[in-house]
């Protein structure tokens, strides 16, 4: 699902711990004109895999992605969505209707080896360490720009080109 920003004619096609909450704000704060003040701009803009099924491209609009090495990708999601959120603690899992219990707290090398154990049982894991082509699709093409996550400066001249201001 993309986010389209029309007073830009930016479409961003976000991807998990891809800068994707930062941008998904930024996107709100182009459209509405002012801060997000919720907690949870993903019930906003909601991150979907890549569909074929997109809106036809209007005049003069640009298709922008961010993508970042899969390695650190994944270290993030393993940071942020076992160590940070302990999505893998029992109590988590009881919210989810689990009754397995899986190591909460595995080492980075556990987790790697059990990942497929992970994803299956822990919606949130498998959304965060799917392959970017899941929300990016496999053509790089679609994109008019394709900006690395180390090289962001590059995507907010992007956007502040287009949009007349800093």
């Amino acid at each position: 699902m993309s986010i389209f920003c029309p007073a830009l004619k930016v479409r961003y096609y976000p991807v998990p711990k891809t800068a994707c909450t930062s941008l998904k704000q930024v996107f709100y704060r182009l459209i509405h004109g002012q801060d997000f003040a919720e907690r949870n701009i993903h019930k906003i803009f909601g991150t979907l895999p890549f569909s074929a099924d997109e809106p036809a491209r209007l005049e003069g609009e640009i298709r922008v992605a961010v993508i970042r090495d899969p390695v650190e990708r994944f270290i993030s999601a393993y940071r942020n969505r076992i160590l940070g959120h302990g999505e893998a603690h029992p109590w988590m899992l009881k919210k989810l209707g689990v009754t397995r219990s899986i190591d909460p707290s595995p080492s980075l090398n556990d987790f790697v080896d059990k990942l497929e154990e992970y994803q299956s049982l822990i919606p949130a894991i498998a959304h965060h360490t799917v392959p970017t082509v899941t929300f990016l699709g496999k053509d790089p093409s679609f994109f008019d720009y394709v900006f690395e996550m180390d090289a962001l400066e590059q995507f907010e001249k992007c956007l502040s080109q287009r949009a007349g201001f800093d």
